[in-house]
């Protein structure tokens, strides 16, 4: 069922489902557990972890791979839950607005199921949040109900002619989950050259979660380009050249952080027109509000 965007079909869904215990992770998309309040739903902090749901939990409702943890749960375990949610009368539904860059791993085909609702969106992977589009995938019954909630003419032409041609470049989604696979890989190692963490939702041909092993030497703070093993950091570990910790030299570990540095500092004249556009409509804003004050006066 097309509506307008996602944010429709979280507002008006928790009101079809029987009132119950709504299992919502505590760290996901803010929208979902004021939506199922508002409808008489008692919210229950759900842990990802779990394998058997508790039987307080009527409903549950997650965002897969979720924003902004990045983690995702593979097809069988949502399965799972919803057989277990499905025998008590209740309903499993899956937010999928993130999940265009792995679509093997999509429920969208088994929504033939009886309290299985995935909701897709244009808005994300194909950059198109302001057509306000989305879909709906669940039984019919429940489509028909939702229908009746939200009327006709969810989404505008325009809207419907834009994201047609979106899914119709296949093309086009193959390049950008590509390129979307190496920016993130290159992500991943400037931020490990800084001894930061990093989580990624599992793709492809890469791992769920990549973390920076500590440096397992101690090299001179002037050996390496910033410092990083000096002090226990990850800086060895994202080498090129490095099969496993410590198997590089101090020289080669210093010319890593200097190319990643170089590369990915920013561009002076970038950041100088960027500050002189927040400097301008800081000033823009500052009198739109002194001219809202004299016309209240």
């Amino acid at each position: 069922l097309p509506v307008a965007g996602s944010q429709a079909a979280i507002r008006a869904l928790p009101a079809l489902l029987p009132r119950g215990g709504v299992g919502i992770a505590p760290l996901t998309y803010s929208e979902y557990a004021p939506a199922f309040e508002r409808a008489g739903h008692r919210v229950v902090p759900l842990d990802l972890s779990w394998n058997v749901l508790p039987d307080a939990l009527t409903h549950v409702a997650v965002v897969n791979p979720n924003n902004p943890t990045a983690e995702h749960l593979c097809a069988a375990k949502l399965l799972d839950w919803h057989a277990q949610l499905s025998a008590r009368g209740g309903t499993l539904l899956v937010d999928e607005a993130f999940a265009d860059t792995i679509p093997a791993a999509s429920l969208a085909g088994c929504t033939d199921r009886e309290g299985l609702i995935v909701l897709r969106s244009p808005g994300k992977f194909f950059g198109l949040a302001g057509v306000r589009a989305g879909f709906v995938l669940a039984a019919p019954a429940l489509l028909d109900s939702l229908r009746r909630v939200l009327g006709a003419w969810t989404v505008s032409g325009p809207a419907r002619h834009a994201v047609k041609a979106a899914f119709s470049d296949r093309a086009w989604q193959r390049q950008m989950r590509t390129r979307l696979e190496a920016d993130s890989a290159r992500l991943v190692d400037l931020l490990q050259v800084h001894g930061i963490r990093t989580r990624s939702t599992r793709s492809s041909r890469g791992p769920t979660i990549h973390v920076p092993q500590p440096c397992t030497r101690r090299w001179p703070r002037a050996a390496c380009g910033r410092g990083f093993s000096h002090r226990q950091a990850a800086c060895v570990s994202v080498c090129p050249r490095a099969k496993t910790n410590g198997s590089v030299s101090p020289k080669a570990c210093a010319r890593q952080s200097r190319r990643l540095t170089q590369r990915d500092r920013p561009d002076p004249l970038t950041t100088a027109k960027l500050a002189r556009i927040a400097s301008q409509r800081s000033a823009s804003h500052r009198s739109a509000q002194r001219k809202t004050r004299r016309s209240i006066q």
